[in-house]
């Protein structure tokens, strides 16, 4: 059973090769078997259509496996109820982690956008984009039509070639996966490392279309899990603005079981929370507000223009008040760093499962 907290299902589980698989003597849609070639994806980002069967609920088929019988990683949607899909990442060595449901209007076809650090890590030594490939290696990026719908930090496994990735098979032997996808999968596609990236953490790929029509998004609330790995400089929430003129809110990693959530005003300096006890191994709601994600055209948005605040699972723990420096809608990330900065890393190393958009009245109801 799904739990009720922030909608979110993690499953901790090793994956096995079922014996049904076996049996078959799946092979990778790359290798040499007749497939046709415009099914064979090349190492990065790919981007490729998808039209849904009528999956039984409480079962999931594959979409993208990589590596080998026993070892590697796959991508799989889980058919929640009608009209409703998961997607989620099964790892041989990490487990299992599922997104928020997802609504899937019609059967499709929809266009799927997957980023996993496996297809990355076969990128070149030396290419232009090593920086970018030094970042996506340990990302997993999924959009579903215009949405991100997960996005998560994880060890894959690495690829001795290409030739381990499979579409629609489950060549990794998934515990949890059925054998085959039984819809559609329309001709791959290679994306831009770089474009995938950057594409990817702008916010207006996070929300729904409906909070896409002014000109900021307003506060967000973040459904999350941080990292558990300490580090000196914080994992970017929500960034803003440009190099040497930028905005962050960022959460740092203190030890076992404490963060520190923070604020910092490019060469003003910023405010910074006490240490706060949160259990990391859990999906938690976080709510962000600054005045750079406010639209000071609207009377109801122009109060939190100067106004600093950060709830973790509705208590405030990071109050301040602070101008921010101009930006447009397109400068604002989430989880992602561009433009440098001392306080706040190049990306969030933990889990975001999900954002929206708040209203004023939604904000103005957390006040204490």
């Amino acid at each position: 059973m799904m739990p009720a907290r922030a909608a979110i299902f993690i499953k901790e589980c090793r994956s096995a090769l079922p014996l049904a698989v076996m049996a078959m003597g799946v092979v990778s849609a790359l290798s040499a078997d007749g497939r046709d070639p415009a099914m064979t994806p090349t190492v990065g980002p790919v981007e490729f259509s998808i039209t849904l069967p009528n999956g039984r609920p409480g079962t999931s088929e594959p979409l993208l496996a990589a590596g080998e019988a026993g070892r590697g990683d796959t991508i799989f949607v889980w058919f929640e109820k009608a009209g409703f899909v998961r997607f989620g990442w099964d790892s041989s060595a990490s487990g299992t982690i599922f997104s928020r449901p997802v609504a899937a209007h019609g059967v499709g076809p929809h266009k799927l956008r997957i980023s996993m650090g496996s297809l990355q890590q076969v990128v070149p030594p030396g290419s232009p984009s090593d920086s970018v490939a030094a970042v996506l290696s340990h990302l997993l990026i999924v959009q579903f039509d215009d949405r991100i719908v997960l996005r998560c930090e994880g060890e894959f496994q690495r690829l001795r070639s290409p030739e381990e990735i499979a579409m629609g098979i489950n060549r990794v032997g998934s515990a949890i996966v059925r054998p085959f996808f039984t819809g559609r999968l329309g001709p791959v596609e290679p994306l831009e490392p770089e474009l995938a990236l950057m594409g990817t953490t702008r916010i207006d790929r996070w929300l729904a279309a409906s909070s896409s029509a002014s000109k900021r998004p307003g506060a967000l609330r973040l459904i999350v899990r941080f990292s558990r790995v300490s580090a000196f400089a914080g994992d970017p929430l929500v960034v803003t603005g440009c190099g040497g003129a930028g905005d962050f809110i960022y959460v740092q990693t203190l030890d076992p079981s404490h963060v520190r959530f923070g604020f910092d005003h490019w060469a003003l300096g910023g405010v910074a929370s006490p240490p706060v006890k949160v259990d990391l191994g859990a999906a938690h709601d976080v709510v962000v507000t600054m005045g750079s994600l406010h639209d000071s055209l609207q009377p109801a948005e122009r109060p939190w223009r100067d106004r600093i605040a950060v709830w973790l699972d509705g208590r405030l723990v990071l109050k301040g008040r602070s101008l921010c420096h101009p930006t447009t809608r397109e400068q604002i990330r989430l989880g992602y760093n561009p433009i440098g900065g001392s306080t706040t890393g190049p990306v969030f190393r933990g889990t975001i499962f999900g954002a929206d958009a708040l209203s004023p009245v939604e904000l103005n109801a957390m006040t204490p």
